[in-house]
């Protein structure tokens, strides 16, 4: 497409650290019958990513596209007003401030460093009713609206079009759950997600696409029994596909004409909890497997993770 003679492939580097902590306090309180659930609280992560894009031939470098340090920093606060009137109805009042902050080193090109951030805020509500509350049987019906985010690459806050690098999301949810016989979890919504504008990973390129703004919406189901106090099982169902740990057969192109294969892939999660901390291993991809699909001529793809292990420690100091 681009190079006649040495053809187009490329050769990608992402290396990153990152750290982060979150901290919150909750108080309950009662006045007269109604009782008020406040949760406040705040978190923060910091990313250092290195990437770099060559041109190569048969795996051997020909020249540098993209050479940048990138710095992030995300942090944001919350607040939470649960207010519960009745045993029966529960009603959620929150929202969250959010500032990301970021700075580009382009180490290839010379010394510039472009600087830039952005703030948003995220109000959300929503209300529970249980009808039903017994030993053996819970049933709760929800609905919820809010506002999010997702982010984008920093880097095209610099293009000639810029991106924004948060991008509001608005999503609305109506549901009903059920939690019976102390084993038995049953979900069902109807939800409905407004995003900003979406980005594609151009990799030729190096750098992301932007696209308009979309719309989603859906009807999901799901269902988890715990077969003993070690096992259990899971089952979703949306109305995009069906999903037992794996995705079914989907669009690879915006005509439909060609068909990214289904795939099933295995998960794993062990853990141990005491009072006062939790340890648990997660392995994601088990049999690491690519996900079904390996791309063609002019479409793009993201493959699935590779086998991946991650341990995880929590400690409670309540």
């Amino acid at each position: 497409m681009n190079d006649a003679e040495n053809g187009d492939e490329v050769e990608q580097v992402d290396r990153r650290t990152f750290f982060g902590a979150k901290a919150s306090y909750r108080v309950m309180r009662n006045l007269g019958p109604v009782r008020f659930d406040t949760t406040i609280g705040a978190d923060v992560r910091n990313d250092d990513i290195h990437n770099e894009l060559w041109n190569t031939r048969e795996r051997v470098h020909l020249a540098n596209v993209h050479n940048n340090d990138v710095h992030e920093v995300l942090g944001g606060i919350f607040i939470n007003e649960e207010i519960s009137p009745i045993r029966w109805l529960r009603l959620n009042i929150g929202g969250r401030a959010d500032l990301i902050s970021f700075a580009i080193d382009d180490v290839g090109g010379g010394t510039n460093t472009d600087v830039g951030g952005a703030t948003q805020f995220s109000p959300k509500v929503s209300l529970v009713l249980t009808p039903l509350e017994r030993e053996s049987a819970q049933l709760d019906l929800y609905a919820n609206y809010g506002h999010g985010f997702h982010s984008n690459d920093v880097r095209g806050a610099f293009l000639p079009d810029p991106v924004s690098p948060l991008s509001r999301a608005v999503g609305a949810e109506v549901g009903s759950r059920a939690h019976l016989f102390k084993r038995w979890d049953i979900a069902a919504a109807v939800w409905r997600l407004e995003l900003g504008n979406e980005t594609v990973w151009v990799g030729d390129e190096g750098n992301t696409a932007v696209n308009g703004p979309t719309l989603r919406y859906g009807v999901e189901l799901e269902t988890r029994f715990e077969i003993t106090s070690w096992l259990a099982a899971d089952l979703d169902v949306a109305r995009a596909g069906v999903r037992f740990y794996g995705i079914g057969d989907r669009p690879a192109s915006d005509d439909g004409e060609l068909i990214a294969p289904g795939f099933t892939q295995f998960d794993v999660h062990l853990g141990y909890r005491h009072r006062w901390f939790d340890v648990a291993l997660d392995i994601e991809n088990l049999f690491n497997g690519n996900g079904g699909f390996g791309g063609c001529e002019d479409v793009a793809f993201t493959p699935a993770y590779p086998f991946t292990a991650r341990v995880t420690a929590t400690v409670y100091f309540d």
